[in-house]
């Protein structure tokens, strides 16, 4: 009776330590993003201020969007209206009005401020993807006695915080240091914009 005691409460502890890593790993990449749009403010007074002033942009997006999205973790899973409203489903909307904004709004004239939108884009929707696949994941198996965290939650942990970083680096760097966007250019045949 014991181990049967047990079992539900180690399975809470770990989804309570899973809970705790994100948070602290969100707020991580949220300082970040801020950090990334003071360099490239900074940046602005000092060297080519349209190279700087497009990622200076793009910086501040970012960081306004994951800002905007730190209390999201307060909201339970819930059924409003007979449909499944998880976390992840609202990062996944998140992710998308950000790419939106980034490709709508913000407009871009040089070389560093294409790639650094590129990647922007690229790792937000790889990451809207995985929110997705989790909501999907969570909407299947909740309320049944299989919930829990799984190794696609822990593929998730570690591709979503990877995608936050390279997003960061190249903010930061100002380099296309994966070469992606080269490559794309070259299979596009897209010339320099700049």
């Amino acid at each position: 009776m014991i181990t049967v005691m047990l079992i539900p409460s180690l399975a809470a502890l770990v989804i309570d330590v899973n809970n705790l890593t994100n948070e602290m790993m969100n707020n991580i990449v949220i300082f970040l993003f801020l950090f990334s749009a003071l360099v490239n403010m900074v940046r602005m007074t000092n060297v080519n201020r349209a190279e700087c002033k497009d990622v200076f942009f793009l910086s501040l997006v970012m960081f306004l969007s994951y800002l905007s999205s730190i209390n999201i973790h307060n909201l339970s899973v819930s059924i409003p209206a007979g449909f499944y409203r998880s976390i992840n489903l609202i990062y996944f909307l998140f992710d998308i009005v950000t790419i939106l904004i980034l490709c709508r709004f913000v407009r871009v004239t040089s070389y560093a401020g294409h790639f650094c939108r590129f990647y922007l884009v690229l790792c937000l929707s790889l990451n809207a993807i995985f929110f997705l696949i989790l909501h999907v994941d969570v909407v299947i198996k909740w309320g049944t006695n299989e919930y829990g965290p799984w190794l696609l939650w822990t593929i998730h942990f570690y591709t979503v915080n990877t995608l936050d970083g390279i997003m960061i680096a190249v903010l930061l760097l100002k380099r296309d240091f994966l070469g992606i966007y080269q490559l794309r250019r070259k299979l596009v045949g897209m010339k320099d914009c700049c």
